[in-house]
């Protein structure tokens, strides 16, 4: 079924698979294209609320000269650990710390999805996921690093959750699309009321 009647034309503000892929499951027409903005200006170290919500937003509004009739999607996740976020990995050696960094501790996934309708503001929210990495030895994520590094330079915490190849997540709260990076589920349901 096509939730979408002519008059609701999408456009996801990410080039993101995972966020593709999900889409496609609830039967959207979208359109893909991908946002202008330098994430590194918004990081907000002591407010990662504040960090996710305004880089989704941003997100959004960046393409909204360029698609003024369309409802558009931006869309963000952050981990933050010890109360500090940590970014994507810059090189292998980065991506080799933050697993240091998060094996045998607790981390946050923070997703957060900001929605443009006509170029106002038209719906938001943020979810929370919640994990425990386990003690995995360092050859193992040296192992996992070199087999696998465009998933880990492109992804939060350097490791694809929902393909835990290592066995070493435990997902203590949140679904997977909040893990995913992408919980549209609501606004889905919002959208099909309106219809």
């Amino acid at each position: 079924m096509n939730l979408f009647t002519k008059n609701f034309k999408i456009i996801l503000a990410s080039n993101s698979k995972t966020r593709k892929k999900i889409l496609k499951s609830y039967g959207v027409k979208f359109k893909a294209e991908k946002h202008n903005i330098d994430e590194r200006k918004y990081i907000y170290n002591d407010e990662p609320v504040k960090t996710v919500n305004v880089l989704a937003k941003k997100k959004a509004i960046s393409i909204r000269k360029k698609f003024p009739n369309y409802i558009i999607i931006g869309s963000d996740q952050i981990l933050i650990h010890n109360k500090k976020i940590l970014t994507k990995p810059s090189s292998k050696k980065k991506a080799f710390q933050n697993f240091l960094t998060l094996r045998g501790e607790e981390y946050e996934l923070l997703s957060a999805i900001y929605v443009l309708k006509e170029g106002k503001f038209f719906w938001k929210t943020i979810k929370s996921a919640k994990l425990y990495m386990k003690k995995i030895k360092k050859k193992q994520i040296k192992d996992y690093i070199n087999k696998h590094e465009e998933t880990v330079l492109s992804i939060l915490g350097s490791y694809r959750i929902e393909k835990d190849v290592m066995n070493c997540i435990s997902i203590l709260k949140g679904n997977m699309e909040t893990i995913q990076g992408f919980p549209i589920e609501n606004f889905i349901r919002k959208i099909k009321s309106n219809i």
